[in-house]
């Protein structure tokens, strides 16, 4: 049992940090830090979302979201969606500049992706994901 939780929590720490370790060395090459690689992969893959769905997307809270939205747009890499009926809850859409910055990064975590899962089958991975997903379910019923 010990040496379960030791071997599990041992390498999901060392993915994390490693995952956390390419974010932060490739990342900083752009000029960009986590939470916008993520705000920025995030808009790309959805074509746009409103800001609750980014924070529920990318585990972050709502103001930080916010901060990192505002960042973006004054690089101009973000605007709102131009829909004069909706006050509230605008979809965050890429702009030109902020497609092909989100197409780099995307092409750039999807080599990290291949790199990572070299020499794993692709029911090795699914099973794997499967087992994750009951161990966060089961971890979060606990902590709830």
């Amino acid at each position: 049992m010990q040496n379960r939780y030791k071997n599990f929590s041992q390498l999901i720490l060392n993915i994390s940090r490693q995952i956390q370790k390419i974010k932060n060395i490739e990342m900083q090459k752009l000029g960009f830090k986590g939470s916008q690689v993520e705000v920025l992969f995030t808009l790309y893959q959805k074509s746009g979302a409103t800001s609750t769905e980014l924070a529920a997307e990318c585990g972050e809270d709502k103001a930080a979201i916010s901060r990192t939205i505002k960042e973006l747009a004054l690089r101009n890499l973000v605007c709102e969606e131009d829909n004069p009926a909706q006050k509230y809850r605008k979809k965050i859409l890429l702009t030109k500049e902020g497609e092909e910055v989100g197409k780099h990064i995307t092409d750039k975590i999807s080599s990290f992706v291949e790199i990572g899962s070299a020499g794993v089958s692709d029911k090795d991975r699914e099973k794997l994901y499967c087992v994750l997903k009951k161990i966060t379910t089961n971890l979060d019923g606990f902590c709830n």
